[in-house]
C-alpha cells in the first residue's frame, strides 16, 4: 500500500532570484492526477497543507521568467 500524502514542502533556489512566477501541485487520489494547488511564487520555502491524504503529487510550473530551480519538493504524510 503507498504512503500517503499530506503536506507538502517546496523550496525554490532564490541565490539568482525568483524565477517561479505561477504554478500548480497536482495529486492522485487513486483516480489520476488533478489540481488541487496554485499560486503565483514559491519563494525560499512554500508549505503545503492538503486537507486530504493522497497517494502521489507532481509540480507543474506554468510560468517563469528564467530556468527554475527547484531544490527541494518533499511529501510527508
Amino acid at each position: 500500500m503507498p504512503e500517503l500524502i499530506r503536506h507538502i514542502v517546496i523550496k525554490e533556489d532564490i541565490h539568482y532570484g525568483e524565477r517561479v512566477r505561477e504554478f500548480t501541485v497536482e495529486t492522485d487520489e487513486g483516480n489520476g492526477f488533478k489540481p488541487c494547488f496554485s499560486a503565483h511564487c514559491i519563494g525560499h520555502k512554500r508549505i503545503i497543507e492538503l486537507g486530504r491524504n493522497v497517494t502521489a503529487a507532481r509540480l507543474k510550473i506554468t510560468r517563469a521568467v528564467d530556468e527554475p530551480i527547484i531544490k527541494e519538493f518533499t511529501c510527508y504524510k
